[in-house]
């Protein structure tokens, strides 16, 4: 988060059809801490940075987890009607195992 939403968007899609996709399928907006001193975007910036993937016409995702997402965003749902990639990495190849939150279903 300490990188500007819009710029940090701008050069995913830029380096996105560097490598042959443009534009990109979706870009995925990573919502987790970092190396345990950063404790990732917040839900302002994330706002921003779905709006910069809408002027760019770009799908924007969010890539997270219930553990990250409950307690830093305060289980929001206002991007709910987003695609989630949902962290949750058990073992369980079953997809009725995972928990909602943040209005995903």
């Amino acid at each position: 988060p300490s990188f500007e939403p819009r710029r940090s968007v701008q050069e995913a899609v830029v380096l996105a059809r560097r490598c042959g996709m443009d534009p990109p399928p979706v870009l995925w907006i990573d919502c987790e801490d970092y190396l345990n001193i950063d404790h990732g975007p917040s839900v302002a910036w994330i706002r921003e940075a779905v709006d910069e993937c809408r002027r760019l016409g770009v799908q924007p995702g969010i890539y997270t987890a219930a553990w990250w997402w409950v307690p830093r965003t305060g289980n929001t749902t206002e991007f709910s009607h987003l695609p989630l990639w949902a962290a949750q990495y058990d073992g369980i190849p079953d997809l009725s195992n995972v928990v909602p939150f943040g209005g995903w279903s």
